[in-house]
C-alpha cells in the first residue's frame, strides 16, 4: 500500500471554512528548521515537539520551544533558525474562507502568535 503524497482536511464552520493540507509524509517532521525569508499564501501552523527555534516575523522575533506552537498569517514575511541539536516539529498549511473567520483569526493573532499546546493523552 502506498502512502498518499498529500493530506487534505476541510472544517466547515458557521462563519466560514478552514482548509488544511499536509504535503508529503516525509516533510511532516523537520529536524533543522532553518528557512530563508519568505512568504506563504497560506496560514502556517508549526508545533514543536523537541528543541527550540528563533522566528523572525516582520519586525518581531519570537522564541518557540518544546510544547509550543506558532501560527503565521498569509503573506507575512518570515524566516527561522534552529540551534544545533535535535529540533523536531510538525507543520501544516491551512486557508480560511469567509470574512468572519478571517477577521476572527486576524484578531486572535494580534495578541497571540506563539502559544502553548498540550500533547494528546492516550485514552
Amino acid at each position: 500500500m502506498t502512502r498518499p503524497q498529500a493530506y487534505y482536511a476541510e472544517l466547515n464552520l458557521s462563519g466560514g471554512k478552514i482548509i488544511m493540507r499536509l504535503q508529503d509524509e516525509a516533510q511532516k517532521y523537520i529536524h533543522n528548521w532553518n528557512i530563508p525569508r519568505h512568504t506563504s499564501k497560506d496560514y502556517e501552523l508549526h508545533i514543536f515537539e523537541e528543541g527550540t527555534a528563533m522566528l523572525q516575523l516582520d519586525h518581531s522575533v519570537y522564541s518557540v520551544s518544546k510544547g509550543h506552537a506558532v501560527i503565521i498569517e498569509p503573506n507575512v514575511s518570515h524566516s527561522s533558525e534552529t540551534p544545533p541539536g535535535n529540533t523536531v516539529h510538525f507543520f501544516v498549511h491551512f486557508q480560511a474562507e469567509g470574512a468572519y473567520l478571517q477577521n476572527s483569526l486576524h484578531s486572535l493573532m494580534q495578541n497571540c502568535k506563539v502559544f502553548p499546546v498540550e500533547a494528546l493523552k492516550s485514552l
